[in-house]
């Protein structure tokens, strides 16, 4: 029975194992066998690591072990209808006393130059949609914004109203995580129609949606040059600032309303000439 607690052990904490010598590894197996629960190894490192002589970061190592484990043996469902971005419901965030540690978890060894020290560090622990595979990566200030503005309902224009920042750069935030697989995101709205694309049932899901959405913007017509490619020599005034500015608003508004990204190409006359 013992034995069988120990390889459970092994299994979930390899990393610690490694920093234990085989003496203090059989005290904290004892330890932990008192109440049968594996899960209780970090509360008993950080309770006994001093008097076994165990490194000091060891309790936090094992927090983050644990994470992995309940990450890498947990199921990730992805729900298929979302109204709005979505924390991945694997994720866990981490608030360790140490950095470096996630190092120490991807290499397994103590050979790492990344050395634990003692210093706050979040980091995040998540099954990624795509590959399935588990991730553990130190949490940006960008990350715990995104997650942050997410849990607490705080809409982009808020927050770039609060940092004097464009509100596209908070857009690409929230982009950046969905890429992550930290977030999920609604499926585009802007999709064939079936009652006009009969096959649409045999076609993959890429080929029927579009993730973004276009607007190429004929901003100028002042030119000093004459090309002979040229089709459209008509006279146009240019925009006014506060007209342009709402284009961009409208244009923002749609690809929220639709669920995609947005993407502008401006053209038109010599660019070195405008504004």
């Amino acid at each position: 029975m013992l034995r069988s607690f120990q390889r459970e052990l092994e299994e979930i904490y390899p990393s610690c194992c490694s920093f234990i010598e085989q003496n203090a590894w059989v005290q904290i197996i004892v330890l932990c066998s008192e109440v049968s629960d594996p899960d209780s190894l970090p509360d008993k490192l950080l309770l006994h690591s001093g008097e076994l002589g165990l490194p000091a970061f060891l309790p936090e190592l094992a927090r983050m072990e644990l994470a992995f484990h309940k990450v890498s043996t947990g199921k990730l469902e992805i729900p298929e209808e979302l109204d709005q971005h979505t924390i991945n419901p694997t994720l866990q965030l981490l608030q360790l006393s140490w950095k470096n540690l996630y190092f120490v978890l991807k290499q397994s060894d103590k050979s790492s130059s990344d050395k634990p020290e003692p210093a706050e560090e979040y980091v995040l622990v998540w099954q990624n949609p795509k590959t399935k595979e588990t991730e553990v990566q130190k949490a940006s200030e960008e990350d715990i914004l995104s997650l942050k503005m997410i849990v607490e309902g705080i809409t982009p224009e808020e927050v770039a109203d609060a940092g004097n920042l464009p509100v596209g750069a908070v857009d690409a935030a929230i982009d950046r995580a969905v890429r992550k697989g930290l977030v999920f995101a609604p499926r585009s709205l802007i999709r064939r129609d079936p009652l006009c694309f009969p096959g649409c049932e045999n076609t993959d899901e890429r080929f029927l949606s579009s993730p973004s959405f276009a607007l190429q913007w004929h901003i100028t017509q002042a030119c000093d040059l004459h090309c002979k490619h040229c089709y459209d020599r008509s006279t146009r005034f240019p925009l006014k600032l506060e007209k342009a500015i709402n284009i961009l608003d409208d244009m923002r508004a749609f690809c929220k309303s639709r669920k995609v990204k947005g993407h502008i190409t401006l053209t038109g006359g010599n660019p070195l000439l405008y504004p």
